[in-house]
């Protein structure tokens, strides 16, 4: 797996490539955007235990909120004004991510934003995630430059 990341004064800006990503057809992209590791969906399959949640994800292209502090799932919330433009191409997503949209009701964003993947089957089945065997930290962490 290939990743970047980069931005500019408006917007987040994400590219992976992934073999054979056509056996992925569902994706999540998780994101800590406040650095606060008490606050989003606590995914030990994406996260270490206990070591950060995700306050967001691009779930298929589109950019949702967890409502959950917890590892209990809860339903995600579509983010206003959160349209990611996404594009896929062979084995390989960009997209790019109003950075006025990864707040969180009563935090800011963070200068550095903890990234982690999950791609799961047709039936939205985990297959892999970034927290296996002793990969057990964000799958990258990009601090801004804009």
């Amino acid at each position: 797996m290939q990743l970047w990341v980069t931005d500019d004064a408006e917007y987040l800006y994400y590219g992976v490539v992934i073999e054979n990503i056509a056996n992925y057809p569902n994706w999540g992209l998780q994101m800590n955007t406040d650095a606060d590791h008490t606050t989003g969906y606590q995914l030990d399959w994406v996260w270490q235990q206990g070591s950060t949640g995700s306050d967001f994800v691009v779930e298929n292209g589109t950019l949702k909120s967890h409502t959950t502090n917890t590892t209990d799932w809860a339903p995600l919330n579509d983010v206003a004004g959160g349209v990611v433009f996404f594009e896929q191409r062979g084995n390989a997503m960009e997209m790019k991510i109003a950075k006025s949209a990864l707040t969180a009701p009563g935090k800011s964003l963070s200068s550095s934003i903890g990234f982690g993947m999950e791609l799961k089957d047709s039936n939205w089945v985990l297959t892999h995630a970034t927290n296996s065997g002793n990969l057990q930290t964000p799958m990258h962490v990009y601090t801004f430059t804009n």
